[in-house]
């Protein structure tokens, strides 16, 4: 435990690449990039499709993900533990020349050996691309901080 407060549990992904998703399912959103410390991140090639939590205990979790519509639709965005949705946030995209961004967070009490995924909803039958330029780059990520112990 002695490490875990002077090497705080963190991990921060990001993606720079644009992540076309066609609406009506949940899509897994992967990350390119990750800066961690006590939090395993999990590759596939040559993206990050989840993290696995090392210290057990209170993270503060926040999604952010900002995209640009093809027409007026819905995102939603969830923080996924072990498969199951714990975490949502929802946003109203109102311009397809505007972009805009879901954002969700909270706190949830992880354990040892739990998975961190996310994924992204679009309306049926609209498309958005994600991280499609430097502003919805720097507004898209993943970030968890370890609080304390459970």
């Amino acid at each position: 435990m002695n490490t875990a407060l002077t090497r705080t549990p963190y991990a921060v992904c990001k993606r720079s690449n644009p992540l076309a998703i066609t609406g009506g399912a949940m899509e897994p959103v992967p990350w390119e990039t990750a800066v961690s410390s006590g939090i395993t991140v999990n590759k596939s090639g040559s993206t990050i499709p989840s993290l696995t939590i090392v210290w057990p205990g209170i993270y503060g979790v926040t999604f952010s993900i900002c995209g640009l519509p093809n027409n007026v639709t819905h995102y939603m965005n969830d923080v996924c533990v072990n498969g199951a949705r714990q975490l949502r946030g929802v946003t109203t995209a109102d311009s397809a020349s505007y972009q805009d961004t879901a954002y969700c967070g909270g706190i949830l009490s992880l354990k040892a050996g739990d998975i961190v995924t996310t994924e992204v909803y679009v309306s049926t039958n609209r498309t958005a691309t994600f991280t499609n330029g430097s502003w919805a780059t720097s507004s898209t990520s993943l970030e968890l901080n370890w609080i304390g112990g459970a």
